[in-house]
This record gives structure tokens, sequence and C-alpha cells, in this order.
């Protein structure tokens, strides 16, 4: 009986080591568990300010492209021809004076 408690002490530290190690290990775990979950939030996050710059640059870049839009739909309206040789070339229509400034 004697020989059996003293094989369950000598096993005691053998135990006490190996469950040092399993929290040791879990400890670890944990910690690049944790350090991999903040720099996934740090990606997150910068994806995130990345696409909100890009939406904002599609929303400009599609008003702008229905202003050009709209002026050239406007370059073939007849007023707007009318209008663009009256300013740029000094055209008068026909039975209109044309008055110089000095």
């Amino acid at each position: 009986m004697n020989q059996a408690k003293s094989n369950t002490h000598q096993k005691s530290p053998l135990v006490y080591g190996k469950y040092c190690l399993f929290l040791f290990v879990l400890g670890i775990s944990y910690l690049l568990y944790f350090q991999s979950v903040q720099k996934k939030n740090a990606s997150l996050i910068e994806l995130q300010t990345k696409l909100q710059k890009l939406e904002m640059q599609k929303e400009k870049a599609l008003i702008l492209q229905d202003n050009l839009q709209a002026k050239l739909a406007s370059l073939c309206e007849p007023e707007f021809i009318k209008l663009t040789l009256m300013e740029k070339l000094g055209v008068v229509p026909d039975g209109q004076i044309k008055v110089h400034f000095r």
C-alpha cells in the first residue's frame, strides 16, 4: 500500500507539469488569436474607409456623367446652335442689327 501511495506522489509532479504546459499553450493560443482578431478588425475598418471613398468618387463621377450627357444633348438643339453662333462668332440673325461697343 505504501508503494502505491509513493507511485501516486511521483506521478503528481508529472501531471502538474502537463497541466502547466497545457495552460501555457492555451495562453499563447489565446494571445495569437486575439492579435489576429485585432489585425482583422483593423483591416476591416481600412477596407470600409476605402469603400466609402470609392462610393463617393463613383457618385461624383455619375453626376459629372449626367452633366456631360445633358451638355452633349443640348449641342444638337437649334436654340443652342443659334446662341453659340451669336456669342462666339458674332453672327446676327436676319432682321436684327449688330451693335459694337468700343
